[in-house]
């Protein structure tokens, strides 16, 4: 192997290692949040509320009481459906046979929203309830 082939293997290995990182990582919280808790949760779920993407239009996440969750997004033909569930504090959820994705949700005003779940950035976990 020569040292250039050496190289480009080592960078690669590095970016691939780096990439499994931060795909498993979860973004910080935006300031200004407050943590909400299973009964805050639980009652914001109680009635049907449909969340809008704040920065991604045209992505929209429909919570049905009882545990039934609609997912689609504008730009393609997409939509899929699934489960949601409380584990303690945290909600869970599971649309069309992918694992159970959990994460703390956060209120950051009287319409505006924040799920930290992994592998997603801010722009997509911060959702305005309309």
């Amino acid at each position: 192997m020569t040292k250039h082939t050496l190289r480009a293997a080592t960078l690669l290995g590095s970016l691939a290692l780096t990439a499994c990182a931060t795909m498993d990582q979860v973004t910080p919280v935006p300031a200004g949040t407050r943590l909400m808790n299973a009964e805050q949760v639980s009652a914001l779920l109680a009635k049907p509320a449909t969340f809008n993407n704040a920065t991604m239009g045209g992505v929209r996440d429909e919570f049905k009481p009882g545990g039934e969750v609609n997912y689609s997004m504008r730009m393609l033909p997409a939509r899929k459906s699934g489960r949601w569930k409380l584990d303690g504090d945290r909600l869970c959820i599971n649309v069309e046979g992918d694992p159970w994705d959990c994460g703390d949700f956060y209120q950051i005003s009287a319409t505006r929203f924040y799920f930290n779940l992994r592998g997603y950035d801010e722009d997509y976990n911060t959702l305005d309830l309309q």
